[in-house]
């Protein structure tokens, strides 16, 4: 059997093939449709920059900037206690090393 003769009925001598691949297109392409329909309806986009397909609500980002501010205070409190333990080192090396030149000078 050729290819002419499998795209043509012989019956009635229209091409059934053809409407075949046509209509399974037609069903690909209205399935793709309701795909990207859905998808845009949910609020999904197709492409992002940064990841992330799902966007922070108003409330979520306040909350966001709150906990960053909470975090860079607690930061900026760690290093003040860190300069100041670094003070108090730098007093008490002092002492110790003047003790120990008494210490010294008396042997």
């Amino acid at each position: 059997m050729s290819i002419l003769e499998r795209l043509v009925n012989t019956k009635g001598g229209e091409i059934v093939m053809t409407k075949k691949i046509v209509r399974t297109f037609g069903c690909v392409v209205l399935a793709w449709t309701m795909v990207l329909t859905q998808g845009f309806l949910a609020g999904i986009p197709l492409v992002s920059n940064d990841g992330v397909a799902v966007a922070l609500m108003p409330d979520e980002l306040v909350e966001a900037a709150a906990a960053a501010a909470k975090a860079a205070e607690e930061a900026a409190e760690a290093a003040r206690k860190a300069e100041e333990a670094a003070k108090n080192a730098a007093v008490i090396a002092e002492k110790k090393a003047a003790k120990a030149e008494k210490k010294a000078e008396k042997s």
